[in-house]
C-alpha cells in the first residue's frame, strides 16, 4: 500500500462523519457498526502504509519518512508523534498504535468532561444536555442518553462514566485528528535546524574546548543519573505478601466490627504511606511516571511496563503530571466505589433493591455466618425500609473495600 493511503482514508473519514450515523456521540447501533469498520480500516491502513517490511516493526525512520511522503508532516511533529506512540520505545506494533489509539480517546472524553462538569465536579442532566446540544445533539436525544450512561442512577455522571462511554465513540475521531490534523501543523522550527542550515566553518579553538567541556558535562549528567537512588520496595512487599497470606487477621473486607475497621483503616493509611514512600525514589513528595515504572518493576510479583503505565494513567487521570497522596487517595477512593457497584450488581434482585436473603446468600458465599450477615443487614440498611438501595450499600462497602482495592491493584 502506498503511503498516500493514510491521507486517502482519513479524509473518506472526514467526508463520512458529516452523516448522521457517523458522528463522534452516535450509539445507535448503525451509528456504533459504521464508526468500528471505519476507525479499523483506518487503523490497518496507517500501519500497513507505514510499515515498509510486515515482519518487523515499524521504527522511528521509517515512520517519520512515510508520514513525511504521506501527509507533508513536519520531521519534528513525526518524531513527537512517534514517541508518544511508542511509549519512549524504538518501535511501533499494532498493539502499541492500537494502545496509543485508546489512551488519547480516554484523554479526549476526559476534557470534554472537564468541559461540561460542574462546581461539583460531576455532570448533571442540564450541563450534559448543553454539551450534546452544543456538539449538534437534539435536546430530547441527550437526556435519553443520559440515562443510560448514569449506571449508579445517582442523578449525575461522574468521571469513570463518562470517560468509559465516551472513550469507545470518541475514536474515530481521534485518527483524524491524531494522524490528519497533525499533517497540517506547520514545519517545526528548532535551533537545531537553524544550526544546520548554516555553512560550516572551521572551529576555533576555544569552541573546540567548549565544545569539549560541554560534551564531560554531559558525561557528567549521565553518571549522575546512572548513580541516582533506586526505589526500596522491600517494606511494601513485605506488607503485601502478610496481607496475601492471610497473617493480618481482622481483615476481612465485610468485618463492620470497631476492631475490624480499625485495623482496616491502620492497614490503608500504612499501606499508602508505604506506596508513596516506596515508589518516590528522590523523596520529592511526588511520583513521576519514571519513577512508578521503575519501582512497579521490583515488586512481588513485579509488574509489567504496560501494566505499569496504565495504572499511572489511572491514578493521574490520563498519565498528566505526577502522583500525589491527594491523587492516590482519590483514585482508590474512586475505585472502593466502583467495586462496591459491581458487588451491588451481583447481589441486587429484580426490583434494582437487595432483600435481606440475597444479602445473606451473597455474605455467605464470602464466609460471613448466616446469623451475622442478618445483624450487618440491619446495620448497612439505615431508613429501615427492610432493604438497601445503591446508596445505603455503596456507602457501606466502598470504606471497607479499600485494602482490598489497594490489593488488587497492586498485586494480582
Amino acid at each position: 500500500m502506498s503511503n498516500h493511503a493514510i491521507h486517502k482514508v482519513v479524509r473518506d473519514a472526514q467526508k463520512d462523519s458529516l452523516s448522521k450515523t457517523m458522528q463522534w456521540y452516535s450509539t445507535s447501533r448503525r451509528g456504533k457498526t459504521e464508526k468500528q469498520q471505519k476507525f479499523e480500516a483506518i487503523r490497518k491502513a496507517v500501519y500497513d502504509a507505514v510499515n515498509s517490511n510486515p515482519k518487523n516493526p515499524i521504527g522511528r525512520k521509517e515512520f517519520c519518512k512515510a508520514m513525511a511522503a504521506s501527509s507533508n508532516m513536519s520531521k519534528a511533529s513525526a518524531k513527537m508523534l512517534f514517541r508518544d506512540i511508542s511509549c519512549g520505545s524504538k518501535t511501533i506494533s499494532f498493539a502499541k498504535l492500537d494502545g496509543y489509539l485508546d489512551r488519547t480517546a480516554t484523554k479526549y472524553a476526559i476534557e470534554k468532561f472537564k468541559a461540561a462538569r460542574g462546581k461539583d465536579r460531576y455532570v448533571d442532566l442540564k450541563e450534559f444536555v448543553r454539551l450534546m446540544h452544543q456538539e449538534g445533539m437534539p435536546k430530547k436525544r441527550a437526556k435519553r442518553i443520559y440515562s443510560t450512561i448514569d449506571e449508579n442512577l445517582d442523578g449525575h455522571l461522574s468521571l469513570p462514566e463518562f470517560r468509559d462511554w465516551a472513550s469507545e465513540l470518541l475514536k474515530l475521531e481521534v485518527v483524524e485528528q491524531e494522524f490528519l490534523d497533525k499533517a497540517n501543523w506547520p514545519k517545526a522550527v528548532t535551533k537545531r535546524s537553524v544550526a544546520a542550515r548554516k555553512p560550516c566553518r572551521a572551529m576555533s579553538r576555544s569552541s573546540a574546548l567548549s565544545r569539549a567541556g560541554a560534551t564531560m558535562t554531559g558525561k557528567a549528567t549521565k553518571k549522575e543519573r546512572r548513580n541516582s537512588p533506586k526505589p526500596d520496595l522491600s517494606a511494601l512487599n513485605k506488607q503485601l505478601s502478610e496481607l496475601n497470606s492471610g497473617k493480618s487477621n481482622g481483615l476481612a473486607w465485610y468485618d463492620d466490627t470497631r476492631g475490624g475497621r480499625t485495623k482496616k483503616q491502620a492497614m490503608y493509611e500504612s499501606l499508602r504511606k508505604s506506596i508513596m514512600t516506596s515508589f518516590d525514589a528522590n523523596k520529592s513528595g511526588k511520583i513521576g511516571k519514571k519513577e512508578f515504572v521503575q519501582a512497579a518493576a521490583l515488586m512481588s510479583p513485579p509488574m509489567s511496563k504496560e501494566a505499569a503505565l496504565r495504572l499511572f494513567n489511572e491514578i493521574t487521570n490520563g498519565g498528566f503530571g505526577t502522583i500525589t497522596t491527594a491523587k492516590l487517595d482519590g483514585y482508590l477512593d474512586k475505585t472502593a466505589v466502583t467495586a462496591a457497584i459491581k458487588k451491588y450488581k451481583k447481589m441486587k434482585g429484580k426490583d434494582r433493591y437487595i432483600n435481606p436473603k440475597e444479602f445473606v446468600a451473597y455474605m455467605e458465599d464470602e464466609g460471613l455466618a448466616s446469623k451475622k450477615a442478618r445483624t450487618l443487614f440491619r446495620k448497612v440498611d439505615g431508613n429501615r425500609d427492610g432493604r438497601l438501595n445503591l446508596t445505603e450499600f455503596r456507602d457501606w462497602a466502598s470504606d471497607n473495600l479499600k485494602v482490598r482495592v489497594i490489593q488488587e491493584q497492586f498485586v494480582e
